[in-house]
């Protein structure tokens, strides 16, 4: 009996260790992240902390040795018990002081049955004018005055002086908060910038609940004053763990919130100042921290896909030749050379055999010019120019045809002529700043440019050209050697001296091509003036696009003409080639496509994992789209495109109110506005066809794949994608076939605005973290998601869009003489050079070109307005503000006047709270902040519907007010300031330095922060930043009214 009763007792004990392990791991698993970004941030600021124990130690010039001895007294009174802690201590001080430094403690957590306590400590160098948002105080709690105590390092160590601070607890007791709380819920935190200059002295006071045996709720309050050296900074907050009752309802304490928080918290650099420098404030601690890994919609998109294509089974045939392709990439590595080889020269003899030079034009050559350029094209490559379709201006329901220079590069990879010259320009760059010298970086490109058409990139292909002709046997059909390498030495010769000739006749350069195809400069031909201009020289060119369309086009058929000029040199110098010598030419065409496919095929060993899946989603983006899509759940892709449909319908309307008040904006945008269209989101693109078929999308009959023939398979998918291509011009514009492979594919991480149908297109690939997040606060995805759907509508009216009436492009449209004004004004602002940090002694300078980035820079400086008026509508109505007369703001959506704190511009009345910006009561919400599954469906009928928008009917009601939303834990940020600081992280990455830097129409985020964001009234108000005094402070940005904003 006693040995049963034994059992049962060691069972028992067993399973209440059981149970208390799961509950230690449940408590301190939500904390864990957060201690990891706290810890991050501590390095950088010198700080070491133990997550573990509550311990630290920080770098403070004051030093003080300690002895402390604790005494621990528990009192239970009913349900409740109360624990006194009485600490003795001794304080030495040392005379060496440093300025100030705030520590700060967090989640001091109690719960049922025992206390978990996990303290952490944040340093932060309080920055220049930022006014801490204060948070909000529930229920009446029991303070905890603790003493902060440091010791002295030994005065001979090499390093500095390090201070070892310990938090311990004292003693219980009840005491006052560092709060004023007024008659209406206002909450006013000490601010940051009150100083103590008691220099003896450091100590901490916390504030912690008694934990009672039914508590449901953990709040913790604190309010810290560190004392160094000259300088004390206090700080007051509350941190309020959420439960199911009301309490903390201002902030998010979610998995989710948490989580994010953490994130942001890491990824700033705390000892920057955002008035100098928000873009390092927001960013630096991700940029200087090598294990802190960038977490962006492109490596998310990219894992989903790579994990999909690593797991996919065989009985799948809607999505097997993914699967087939990305398998026979990745064994390609192992290939023979041999058959590499063997299989480019097979390729080779579907254009033609080389030939023996004989001068001339030979009436008996079977080259054809215009059949060659057919078979290339076919191929996806376009040497000297390229085919492609866009809409047609006039009748936006159909494709025109675009004739233009060369402007893509390769899928299969960049030629090797590129990759030497841009290895030079980072060699170039590398040294120079090694060397502490400043980088002109407008010179570094002129110079890999002229690498590229005449220098060593140019080299490099001609060089490489007699390996090549010798691993490819090529002009084997000659027995005799000498002839052949007579014949090969000069068709090397006369390459270089027709590229060299085709470089210096081409006036526009890579930063004005891309300049003109985004700006839509071009000239309107037919076919048959095409063909009776110096274009028709050597090509026929109605054949040329029927054989691509494979189609019978009727000569008025209009093609936009892009580069009319440099085209026409082209030609002419091809022909002028024919007329010296055939034969030379054609050995030349060989050449280039020998190289060409050599290079993409049987090269250098390119095949590895990534690669594989890199080309594997932009020749079967379709298939590939379909497995990102589908590694989300239905409910969430529901949900989240119903969420962003509604948010794209919001800002709409704010941007619709603010024309409708202007009457300087011409009706006929008004009516724009009011018309234009969107989509978000795509269920399967293998579904996008019309009328149910599979919109040509999928594997067609002669492109079977087949295992382990990655260089067959890779001909057959190259001449698909420009088949497929081609096969939309006799679609309508507006079809899902074409919105969803001509415009943007679904995994694609950007928006598209489409000028000529008055439309934009959200992708699925777009709505992913940081863009969009579940279960957070409302303004975090303001700041992503909501930011870019405003971008897109901005370019409706960028230095392309103003030309569009929403249903024709037509010069003859009223300007706007505003929005004309902050074109030329932001013009003018790009027109400059720019500096970018890269090493501590050296500096690169870079001058973009000039319009190239006009239009995205008007699309940002509208949007960064247009997604926070959209925001505050939402819970600040329109018609519910006050009058500009009675204090309300001007300009850019940020309050201030009579009742207005000083700085952050925000009201303060009634239900407000004063400097937080937002208020507590009556229809405050509880939970994330945000709406969770708000429209959440289920079904594909409910995904259609939620993926796209009309335009005539989004126009009339006003938003409604919605209940208070939420600020993130830990950051002390209100929420125009985690607007700005959301938005800026969302850009967060390092500056590039390559050629890239002036062929993108993007200018480096860092620069754009600086630009944009940090010279915004609105920002400075919110940070409570000075005027600056540089030329860059002055705001000429498109305000979202269409009218520029003051300064």
């Amino acid at each position: 009996m006693r040995s049963s009763s034994r059992v049962t007792l060691v069972l028992l004990v067993m399973l209440i260790l059981f149970i208390g392990t799961i509950i230690i791991i449940f408590t301190v698993q939500p904390y864990r992240l957060h201690s990891v970004a706290i810890e991050s941030a501590a390095r950088r600021g010198k700080v070491n902390v133990d997550v573990i124990t509550g311990t630290s130690s920080t770098t403070l010039a004051t030093t003080t040795t300690t002895a402390t001895s604790t005494t621990m007294t528990p009192t239970t009174s009913g349900n409740r018990t109360t624990a006194t802690i009485v600490t003795t201590t001794t304080t030495t001080t040392s005379k060496e002081t440093t300025p100030s430094t705030t520590l700060t403690t967090e989640d001091v957590t109690t719960r049922t049955s025992q206390v978990t306590s996990s303290s952490t400590v944040e340093v932060t160098s309080p920055p220049t004018g930022v006014t801490s948002g204060a948070t909000e105080v529930a229920s009446p709690i029991t303070e905890i005055t603790s003493t902060t105590t440091e010791d002295e390092d030994d005065d001979d160590d090499d390093d500095d002086d390090v201070d070892e601070t310990t938090l311990e607890s004292t003693t219980y007791e009840a005491t006052s908060m560092d709060t004023t709380v007024t008659d209406d819920d206002d909450v006013t935190a000490t601010e940051s910038d009150e100083y103590d200059r008691s220099p003896e002295t450091t100590s901490m006071e916390s504030t912690v609940t008694t934990f009672e045996d039914d508590a449901t709720t953990d709040v913790t309050s604190q309010s810290t004053t560190v004392t160094t050296g000259t300088t004390s900074t206090t700080v007051a907050e509350t941190t309020t763990e959420s439960s199911d009752n009301e309490q903390g309802d201002d902030v998010c304490y979610t998995t989710a919130c948490k989580r994010l928080s953490s994130r942001m918290l890491a990824t700033m650099d705390h000892k920057s100042s955002p008035c100098e420098d928000f873009f390092s404030y927001a960013c630096g601690g991700l940029l200087e921290d090598e294990f802190l890994e960038s977490i962006g919609p492109h490596q998310d998109v990219f894992r989903r896909v790579k994990e999909a294509l690593l797991t996919m089974e065989t009985d799948t045939p809607r999505t097997d030749p993914a699967r087939v392709y990305f398998a026979s990439c990745r064994n390609y590595s192992k290939v023979e050379r041999s058959r590499k080889l063997q299989g480019v020269r097979k390729l080779l003899k579907d254009v033609g055999e080389f030939q023996v030079p004989t001068g001339g034009a030979e009436e008996t050559s079977t080259f054809d010019l215009t059949k060659t350029f057919i078979h290339f094209l076919k191929h996806n490559y376009a040497p000297f120019f390229d085919v492609l379709l866009d809409v047609d201006d006039q009748e936006n329901d159909k494709f025109a045809l675009k004739l233009t220079l060369p402007v893509f590069e390769p899928i299969l990879g960049p030629s090797t002529s590129r990759e030497t010259c841009e290895h030079l320009f980072s060699k170039r760059r590398t040294i120079a700043l090694h060397e502490g010298l400043d980088v002109v970086l407008n010179d570094e490109y002129n110079r890999y440019v002229e690498c590229l058409r005449t220098g060593l990139g140019m080299a490099t292909l001609l060089n490489g050209l007699p390996k090549l002709s010798k691993e490819l046997d090529l002009a084997s059909k000659f027995k005799d050697e000498s002839l052949r390498s007579s014949i090969l030495t000069h068709s090397r010769q006369e390459l270089d001296f027709l590229l060299i000739e085709i470089s210096e006749s081409i006036s526009n350069l890579p930063p004005q091509q891309k300049e003109q195809h985004f700006r839509k400069r071009y000239e309107v031909l037919t076919i048959d003036e095409i063909q009776e201009s110096d274009l028709g020289i050597g090509i026929r060119w109605k054949e040329l696009f029927d054989s691509l369309l494979d189609t019978d086009l009727p000569g008025s058929q209009k093609v936009q003409v892009y580069f009319k000029e440099d085209l026409e040199q082209i030609i002419l110098t091809l022909d002028s080639f024919i007329m010296n010598d055939v034969h030379s030419l054609e050995n030349v065409f060989l050449l280039l496509w020998a190289d060409h496919l050599f290079q993409g095929l049987a090269g250098a060993n390119r095949w590895d994992e990534d690669y594989c899946v890199d080309v594997t989603m932009k020749l079967l983006h379709e298939i590939t789209a379909d497995l990102f899509l589908d590694s989300f759940g239905e409910e969430y892709r529901a949900s989240s495109q119903k969420e962003v449909m509604e948010m794209a319908k919001d800002t709409k309307k704010a941007l619709e109110l603010e024309m409708a008040k202007n009457p300087q904006v011409p009706k006929v945008f008004l009516e724009k506005l009011r018309l234009m269209n969107f989509d978000v989101g795509k269920n399967s693109v293998l579904d996008a066809g019309d009328e149910g078929d599979r919109g040509g999308l999928g594997i067609m009959e002669g492109d079977e794949l087949q295992p382990n023939e990655y260089l067959e398979n890779t001909i057959r998918l190259l001449k698909r994608f420009r088949r497929n291509m081609y096969g939309l011009y006799h679609t309508s514009t507006t079809s899902p076939k074409a919105k969803w492979n001509q415009y943007v594919l679904p995994q694609s991480t950007a928006g598209v605005y489409i000028y000529a149908l008055n439309r934009f297109v959200i992708p699925d690939g777009a709505m992913v973290p940081p863009y969009y997040e579940q279960e957070v606060p409302d303004v975090i995805n303001a700041a992503g998601i909501g930011y870019m759907v405003a971008h897109e509508i901005m370019h409706g009216f960028d230095s392309t869009g103003m030309y569009y009436d929403g249903k024709k492009r037509s010069r003859s449209l009223p300007g706007l003489p505003a929005a004309l004004a902050a074109m030329d004004c932001l013009d003018d602002k790009l027109d400059r050079n720019f500096s970018l940090a890269v090493s501590p002694n050296s500096k690169c300078y870079v001058k973009f070109p000039r319009h190239l980035p006009l239009n995205e820079v008007m699309a940002d400086s509208a949007a960064l307005r247009l997604a926070w008026r959209k925001y505050e509508s939402l819970y600040h109505p329109v018609e519910s503000q006050e009058p500009e007369s009675a204090g309300s703001r001007k300009g850019a959506g940020f309050r201030k006047g009579a009742g207005s704190r000083k700085g952050a511009g925000f009201r303060k009345g009634a239900g407000s709270r004063k400097g937080a910006g937002f208020r507590k009561g009556a229809g405050s919400r509880k939970g994330a902040g945000s709406r969770k599954g708000a429209g959440s469906q289920k079904g594909p009928e409910s995904l259609k519907a939620a993926g796209s928008g009309k335009g005539a009917g989004d126009g009339g009601d006003r938003p409604a007010r919605r209940p208070t939303d939420k600020v993130l834990p830990w950051l002390k940020l209100n929420h125009e300031q985690l607007y700005f600081l959301r938005l800026t992280q969302n850009h967060c990455e390092e500056t590039r330095i390559s050629p890239s830097l002036f062929e993108r129409a993007h200018i480096p985020a860092a620069i754009k922060i600086k630009l944009l964001v940090q010279n915004d009234p609105a920002f400075r108000r919110a940070f409570n930043c000075p005027h600056p005094s540089t030329v860059d402070s002055e705001t000429c940005s498109q305000d979202i009214s269409i009218s520029s904003s003051g300064t």
